[in-house]
């Protein structure tokens, strides 16, 4: 008994100075869970020689001086154990339905869940780290069961679109994840990522009804327009169709014209707004543009559509027209004249130039006169006196210009037999019969 008033004393003293609520406990109780640290230490001290030893004598017996009962400075058992009560007494006012943790009775329920509860907000509530939530995760400003740092998953039920804050599941298809740097958006018309989740936890691509080409038209072929497939490829559609009979308009082919220009280069516009097939080599036609090339109908624009480009430069000898069938071009032979007309001066004969049947005029040919002298306007071909000849004298039985008349022909007359007679042929320069040279 008087250990354990020496111990009450000991500790009602300690929790006095230190200002410590140890009075809620009582009895061998207070011994068992009051903390040792509160109790003063020193040399002889009370808690040397009643703690330490079993039988609360001390390694030496009891050193401690038993309390005068008539000293009123020191406390009574009584008073001690009255302080204890009311201090006791106390606690239970204020929790007077949950038993203190140190005392007799065992712990409530309440006591052991207050107890094992971590600190910190719970799942769900507002955050700015992870050091502030009970689970130690902060995730999208709020605590969370998780983590939750993978791409397109969220902590909060705006993100995920269903469910509740503070449970970490998939960013719903179609949102953009938090942050938004996990999905770029690469553009429509890569298909690849649009920037949203898609629902499974990853980056969502562009969606099949997304185009990524539009519609084309060039060098006479269609293309429709692509749209992506879904999988990060621009690959559905842009299929390929040649235009003719028709060309192309700005991003599809024409389906009727109102000119040439909306047909295909082998085609012309008909006038009933439909492009046509032109015509071959041979064919009949009114225009130009409904023959195929080199697009010639006839020389002025009708008649038959012409093989080949004919030659108008000359105004005489230039093509009249083409032929049908063949398309062959037509132009005047040399029984048409061109140029000058023929001529002989200064014994020289210059002829008439006439076209030469392949759409141009001839060049002018010329022929020397010798023996002859020129006529009027070519070269004379006879002679009837020594005259008519350039050189030579006239043999007037034969009207051709000789060097000298033979023996047995004419002279120009009988005088002449002298000089134009061919030596021998006229004795001592006359002529035996005039004007023969013998």
């Amino acid at each position: 008994m008087k250990t354990q008033r020496t111990i009450k004393w000991t500790l009602v003293a300690a929790a006095m100075a230190a200002g410590t609520a140890l009075v809620t406990m009582s009895g061998c109780e207070l011994l068992v869970s009051f903390d040792r640290s509160l109790i003063p230490q020193g040399e002889g001290g009370a808690e040397d020689a009643t703690m330490d030893s079993p039988t609360g004598d001390g390694p030496q017996g009891d050193t401690s001086p038993e309390p005068d009962a008539n000293d009123s400075s020191t406390p009574t058992d009584s008073s001690i154990d009255t302080l204890l009560d009311s201090n006791a007494a106390d606690t239970s006012t204020a929790d007077s339905t949950t038993p203190d943790a140190h005392d007799g009775a065992a712990d409530s329920a309440a006591d052991v869940a207050t107890e094992a509860a971590p600190e910190g907000g719970a799942n769900g509530a507002s955050c700015s780290s992870g050091s502030t939530c009970a689970s130690g995760h902060c995730a999208n400003l709020v605590c969370c069961d998780m983590a939750c740092t993978g791409t397109c998953v969220a902590c909060t039920a705006a993100l995920k679109g269903t469910g509740a804050d503070g449970t970490c599941g998939n960013v719903a298809a179609g949102t953009a994840p938090s942050p938004s740097t996990q999905c770029t958006d690469q553009g429509a018309t890569s298909c690849g990522t649009n920037g949203n989740c898609n629902g499974s936890g990853a980056c969502a691509d562009y969606p099949t009804s997304t185009q990524c080409a539009a519609a084309s038209c060039t060098g006479g072929s269609q293309t429709t327009a692509k749209t992506c497939n879904g999988s990060g490829s621009c690959s559905v559609g842009g299929t390929v169709t040649a235009c003719a009979p028709y060309a192309c308009g700005a991003t599809a082919c024409d389906t009727t014209c109102s000119s040439d220009g909306q047909c295909a280069a082998s085609d012309y516009c008909n006038g009933s707004s439909a492009c046509v097939a032109k015509k071959s080599s041979g064919a009949a036609c009114t225009a130009n543009d409904q023959c195929a090339s080199p697009g010639m109908c006839g020389i002025s624009g009708s008649g038959f559509c012409c093989s080949a480009t004919c030659s108008t430069s000359d105004p005489t000898c230039g093509a009249t027209a083409c032929a049908t069938g063949s398309g062959a071009c037509v132009y005047p032979g040399s029984s048409t004249s061109c140029g000058a007309a023929a001529s002989c001066t200064s014994g020289v004969e210059t002829l008439a130039t006439s076209c030469n049947g392949s759409g141009a005029c001839s060049t002018a040919a010329t022929t020397p006169c010798t023996p002859y002298i020129c006529g009027a306007t070519a070269c004379n071909t006879s002679c009837a006196a020594d005259a008519d000849c350039a050189v030579g004298v006239c043999d007037v039985s034969h009207s051709t210009c000789v060097s000298c008349v033979p023996s047995g022909d004419n002279a120009v007359s009988a005088g002449a037999c002298a000089t134009d007679c061919c030596p021998g042929d006229a004795g001592a320069g006359t002529c035996s019969v005039a004007p023969t040279c013998d």
